[in-house]
């Protein structure tokens, strides 16, 4: 890795991050091998795992062409909000990569073990209602 690093916007309290390059994620990635497919849930992006040359794990997020259709301006405008999201429970972005040529985005995270917030807070179909009737709601009653 190069010291590459990015300063998101003016305001002094957005921290450094880096600026991966793609040759570093797809190495990362393994070529995004269905192998670290993470994550697909939606058409919006997929997530990976991630070795980085110094064996540090990291959750590489894929975003999608047509999602990252903007500007790579644009794109840093929605990284500094990113940086600035700070807290114990949050999981640390350690860098973007932003491939011009493939128009593509890629946002790089600490890893993360225990899988995603999202899977411990789906609740299935079949389990609304029992979760309603615990409260003492009923799904047909109007109010």
């Amino acid at each position: 890795m190069t010291d590459e690093t990015s300063s998101i916007g003016s305001s002094q309290e957005a921290p450094q991050i880096y600026r991966f390059n793609l040759e570093e994620i797809e190495c990362a990635t393994q070529y995004f091998s269905e192998v670290n497919l993470l994550s697909k849930k939606s058409s919006f992006a997929a997530t990976y795992k991630g070795i980085l040359h110094d064996g540090t794990e990291v959750a590489v997020k894929r975003i999608n062409k047509t999602s990252c259709k903007s500007e790579e301006a644009e794109f840093l405008m929605g990284l500094k909000a990113l940086t600035l999201l700070r807290h114990e429970n949050l999981v640390g972005l350690r860098g973007f990569c932003y491939s011009r040529a493939r128009g593509e985005c890629f946002l790089i995270y600490d890893f993360v073990a225990n899988g995603s917030l999202s899977e411990y807070l789906e609740v299935k179909c079949d389990e609304i209602h029992k979760v309603l009737d615990w409260y003492g709601i009923s799904p047909q009653r109007q109010t």
